[in-house]
């Protein structure tokens, strides 16, 4: 019997909370009315004062003919190769200079034994992208055209985090990972360069600085490139010549010790021939006759001195009286021509005739490792989900409804049982 009083007492309850809410009902709907009059003004201020936005801009290589400048260069490769096999000794070389001079140059990557100068459109853009990866055109950027503003931090060490800060939310996405804005987009097959702003002017005055400053940063760094290696491969040869040189000179002066110690040998030998009588050539000669052919037999082990000082004082005077030395010096020949083959090579004057022939030339204007597709920069603003914001703003104004028309039945509940 109890339980059916409290069944029927839960009936009577919800009737009643069904009641009560069907009495409030235009207070319901005059509440939903308002809280959507809210949402919808709130979004339209933020829609009028923000301007932010997400600026995608790709960064494209050069295009096939501009890599066809180059080709040029691919022989380089192969010469230079050729050219370094020539050299005979590269130890003269000084390892630690050389290595000095690549620790100063960071963005130098020189192989000496295999190439010279090693360009491609993809080369070109790798040291591009590391070029901008570094940072500091856009910090250089970000203070030239004031993107943030110095007067409104109160000192330089805040400004100074701020405009760090802001150069570090710069992204530079590899091609697979550029999906950007809320809309599902295809990622792009090229890099991009990705920034949060408000200002679109003043960020594409950045980016065309940062394109013109990363491309002249790049031509200086094959510029240098090129630079060493040619003063390596030139001091390879100095240094091949110097010792070819002087390969030169001690062949001359071991000539010259071995004839003095032959003519001192020579002497004495015929010192002791005239002593003994001895003017001809008295070593013992057999001779053996058969039916085809003569054939000697000298005894090499019998003293000098026996072939008479009248042949041993013909040598000397022959060898005192020489005029043209250089024809009796074993080997310089061949290192004489060696000497002039490197003298006489332009294997490097031609390197560098063919390099200037290239947009990296000092003179050329042409030269371009990448650029920003500036003016083709995406800018992805903010969208606001309106039937989301209209769910939520309908369910906030049912809950402020149902506490409302609740709390305002208690009360007059209140009332009237007091007046009883």
């Amino acid at each position: 019997m109890y339980k059916n009083n409290q069944v029927n007492n839960d009936e009577l309850n919800i009737i009643q909370l069904i009641q009560i809410f069907w009495k409030g009902r235009f207070k319901v709907i005059l509440i939903l009315i308002i809280s959507i009059i809210f949402l919808l003004i709130h979004q339209s201020i933020i829609k009028n004062n923000s301007s932010s936005f997400l600026a995608s801009t790709e960064i494209r290589p050069i295009s096939v003919s501009g890599a066809n400048e180059y080709i040029v260069l691919k022989d380089l490769d192969s010469s230079y190769i050729e050219f370094v096999g020539k050299i005979k000794s590269v130890s003269h070389l000084d390892e630690e200079n050389i290595t000095n001079n690549l620790e100063t140059n960071n963005n130098l990557d020189t192989n000496i034994n295999t190439k010279f100068i090693n360009i491609s459109k993809t080369k070109l853009l790798e040291q591009y992208i590391e070029v901008l990866n570094q940072n500091t055109l856009f910090e250089e950027a970000i203070l030239k055209y004031g993107l943030v503003d110095a007067n409104e931090y109160p000192n330089e060490e805040l400004f100074r985090e701020r405009v760090i800060k802001l150069v570090s939310s710069i992204q530079i996405n590899p091609p697979e990972a550029n999906k950007l804005g809320v809309e599902k987009k295809r990622p792009s097959k090229f890099h991009t360069i990705s920034f949060k702003y408000d200002d679109a002017e003043k960020w594409k005055a950045v980016l065309l600085y940062v394109d013109r400053m990363a491309n002249k940063q790049v031509k200086k760094i094959f510029q240098n490139k090129f630079k060493l290696n040619l003063e390596i491969a030139n001091r390879m040869r100095t240094n091949e010549i110097e010792d070819i040189s002087v390969k030169i000179e001690n062949l001359i002066k071991d000539y010259e010790r071995k004839t003095s110690d032959r003519i001192s040998f020579l002497e004495e030998q015929s010192s002791i021939a005239k002593k003994l009588g001895i003017a001809k050539n008295t070593i013992e000669v057999q001779t053996f006759g058969n039916q085809n052919a003569l054939l000697s037999n000298v005894n090499t082990d019998s003293p000098f001195y026996l072939r008479g000082y009248e042949s041993i004082d013909k040598e000397i005077s022959l060898m005192s009286t020489r005029d043209n030395k250089k024809a009796f010096v074993e080997g310089l020949f061949e290192a004489e021509l060696e000497q002039r083959r490197l003298l006489q090579d332009k294997t490097l004057e031609r390197y560098e005739l063919i390099f200037n022939s290239t947009p990296l030339s000092s003179d050329s204007n042409s030269f371009l490792a990448a650029s920003l597709k500036v003016s083709a920069t995406n800018l992805s603003y903010k969208a606001y989900d309106t039937k989301t914001n209209l769910t939520i703003a309908i369910v906030i104004g049912l809950i402020i409804s149902i506490f409302y028309i609740l709390i305002s039945h208690a009360i007059q509940s209140e009332k009237i049982s007091r007046k009883k």
